[in-house]
């Protein structure tokens, strides 16, 4: 759950940097990925930490990478094409808007093992600091 607010975070300062609207493709207008009332997952391996729609939906299962002992969702790493095994977990991202200054991030972390069910939850908040 932390690595997607730090990379959310990273996002939103560089868009800030940048001259861009702070949550300009994370949640600034509805064709983003983590627009208000969908759900996003955060992938963290990918170069700029690249942003999944799930829409309504499910987001796809955390995968594994054996050589890397890395945790992510693409199927490359460095640019190099590798194998990832499927994990019971799955990672997503609401954002909730609080005011024009500042939204409100809620991580979730599910899993499944036999007939158990469970869930991880994080929320933190971010504002617009320029």
């Amino acid at each position: 759950a932390q690595e997607a607010f730090e990379s959310l975070r990273n996002m939103r300062d560089e868009n800030s940097i940048n001259g861009r609207n702070w949550l300009e493709g994370i949640a600034a207008n509805s064709n983003d990925p983590c627009y208000f009332g969908n759900t996003c997952s955060v992938d963290v391996l990918s170069l700029n930490a690249k942003l999944l729609a799930c829409g309504t939906s499910n987001c796809p299962y955390i995968q594994y990478n054996d050589l890397t002992g890395n945790f992510g969702y693409t199927s490359t790493w460095l640019g190099y094409s590798v194998t990832w095994t499927p994990t019971v977990f799955r990672r997503e991202v609401k954002f909730s808007q609080i005011n024009d200054h500042e939204v409100s991030i809620l991580v979730t972390v599910d899993w499944s093992k036999g007939i158990a069910s469970r869930q991880f939850r994080a929320r933190e908040n971010i504002f617009n600091w320029q």
